[in-house]
């Protein structure tokens, strides 16, 4: 399955939802057409609802059964006990998601992810309880009737570049079977949405750019990745750096640390374990007030149960706590309003350290392909800080760098522009070179000698790669490529055996032979019995692969006993 073209011959929908299912936070967006007077209870004219933001978090009973999505989940979750927990499915974040695995020996219904006590679930089934959520909570947001609308939605899904095609088809079905029509679903890369926003919305030539370095910064991650921008807007990936562990949440964890020091780690554990509701609520206001500073001082709500748990184990007031801190004039605790006050320097030192680490990193990487001239899109929770954007900004003052406004939705926003212009990536590009498993004339001291075989009295050399389509290639759907073949069976004992046609992926974009070692492996075959009175001692043929929406057809044709063969084989 590829992210494909999609131009409308008809008017745009009338109702588009876009969907982005990300490692740590989900989104989706609705877009309500010129008729959607039909689907909708208010009276507000033609327009785009607000991004609608959930966690990625969900929990499902031992039965893998649907409870909750969302905050929801993580609430529902923590008010079970340990032994509790053992008995349900719980996600507290979708970072596992196998989305760039070489799996073409996998079915995509055999992808599965690993919840945090270790138990495999479907791939298909949590995107499909996923999507079916998302979808309704846009059609909410709206105050839509969606069983009403069905047949008018169009549904875009956004996913990684690098996603393979067993997981492409895999997130296809489970929009099936969340609901979503077969024909009105598409699927579109994060960094063709993120560019189309950016060509829609910026003052950025992007028409001008030939290469764009993408950096999404995420909780528990930073991506860093160089595409040349081609025809069409065609995106083509030239490199790729994932750095784990350097995201967002780091400032959180430093933040959560100096509470902890603070409070202490008895009470720490305690508040977290025996009040899960209010701590939940704490971390989401670490979370609001990282990406929101920008004034002279920022306020963190400290829910009153920690407050008391604080004197219980203490004997001291939690205002007490601030009085002999050596930084005592940079933080201050409001009794009358719960609040912890911060200033503004003093938040600031939570976000240098991982700031400067992430830039450093940045900064290598870009200068690596700085003759190019790229443009640097950095999207992400952590950016939208206006702190850390003058930060970036001043640090790479010499290179074209663009932080999109509400940078955190800037894919689902671009997903939902891409429904309404109708527009898609042009063609895929292939990940791996395709090719056929052929004899040759053996050719002593050029083939290994391993290959040679004897046949009809004459050497070959066995599973040399034919090549159909290289590594890089750009296809699309309908295109045909074709390799002439013969096949002799002048020694009687081959006339009456099988004979079987593979279609072989590669990893390097010209290899020799169909062997491990050049990262070959199977991706299909076909088999043909003979005939009652055996094979011709010679016929020709043709070998035909064959570009669809979501696989490949690979056929051989016998033009000698005018017979042809087909099969269906899913792309790697």
């Amino acid at each position: 399955m590829s992210f494909k073209e999609f131009h409308f011959l008809e008017s745009i929908p009338d109702i588009i939802v876009a969907l982005d299912i990300g490692r740590s936070t989900s989104r989706c967006a609705l877009y309500l057409g010129p008729k959607r007077d039909q689907h909708c209870k208010d009276e507000h004219s033609c327009r785009t609802f607000p991004c609608e933001t959930i966690p990625s978090k969900m929990l499902l009973n031992n039965n893998v059964e649907f409870m909750a999505f969302g905050s929801e989940a993580i609430e529902i979750y923590n008010n079970y006990s340990e032994i509790d927990k053992r008995k349900y499915i719980f996600f507290d974040s979708f970072d596992q998601m196998p989305h760039s695995s070489f799996t073409h020996k996998t079915c995509p219904e055999k992808l599965t992810i690993t919840d945090k006590s270790g138990k495999q679930v479907s791939v298909q089934k949590i995107f499909t309880f996923a999507i079916k959520c998302l979808v309704a909570k846009a059609f909410k947001t709206a105050f839509v009737n969606y069983r009403n609308s069905r047949d008018d939605v169009l549904c875009v899904i956004a996913l990684p570049c690098d996603s393979s095609n067993v997981f492409k088809q895999c997130v296809f079905d489970a929009a099936i079977q969340a609901g979503m029509l077969k024909d009105r679903i598409r699927l579109v890369s994060n960094e063709q949405a993120i560019l189309t926003l950016c060509q829609e919305k910026t003052e950025i030539a992007f028409r001008e750019v030939e290469h764009v370095i993408f950096v999404e910064i995420s909780r528990r991650l930073t991506a860093i990745s160089i595409f040349e921008i081609g025809n069409n807007s065609q995106l083509k990936q030239q490199a790729e750096v994932c750095m784990v562990g350097l995201g967002g949440d780091c400032v959180n964890r430093e933040i959560i640390t100096f509470m902890k020091d603070i409070v202490g780690i008895d009470v720490w554990k305690t508040f977290q374990t025996n009040n899960s509701e209010d701590f939940e609520k704490l971390l989401s206001d670490i979370e609001t007030m990282k990406r929101n500073f920008s004034k002279h001082s920022m306020r963190l709500h400290i829910p009153k149960s920690l407050q008391i748990l604080y004197e219980q184990f203490s004997g001291l007031s939690f205002s007490q706590a601030f009085i002999k801190l050596p930084f005592q004039h940079k933080i201050r605790f409001s009794l009358e309003h719960n609040r912890l006050i911060f200033s503004k320097a003093f938040i600031e030192s939570f976000f240098l350290p991982i700031a400067s680490e992430m830039l450093n990193k940045l900064k290598t990487f870009v200068f690596q392909y700085f003759h190019l001239q790229p443009t640097v899109v950095i999207i992400g929770g952590f950016v939208t800080n206006k702190f850390i954007q003058e930060l970036v900004y001043d640090d790479m003052r010499d290179i074209r760098v663009l932080i999109p406004a509400s940078s955190d939705t800037v894919v689902v926003q671009g997903s939902l522009q891409m429904g309404r212009l109708g527009r898609g990536i042009e063609g895929r590009i292939t990940r791996f070179s395709y090719g056929i498993p052929v004899a040759v004339p053996f050719i002593n001291g050029v083939h290994p000698i391993e290959l040679k075989k004897s046949y009809d009295g004459e050497d070959w050399c066995e599973n040399a790669f034919a090549k159909l389509i290289e590594r890089g290639q750009v296809v699309r759907k309908g295109d045909v490529f074709t390799l002439q073949v013969f096949t002799t069976a002048i020694d009687p004992s081959l006339a009456l055996q099988p004979l079987i046609t593979e279609l072989v992926v590669s990893k390097l974009r010209n290899p020799s032979y169909c062997i491990k070692e050049e990262g070959c492996a199977v991706l299909g075959r076909i088999s043909r019995h003979p005939p009652a009175t055996g094979w011709p001692k010679l016929w020709r043929g043709q070998i035909e692969l064959v570009v669809g929406d979501e696989n490949f057809t690979l056929k051989v044709y016998n033009f000698t006993t005018g017979d042809t063969y087909g099969t269906h084989v899913d792309f790697a």
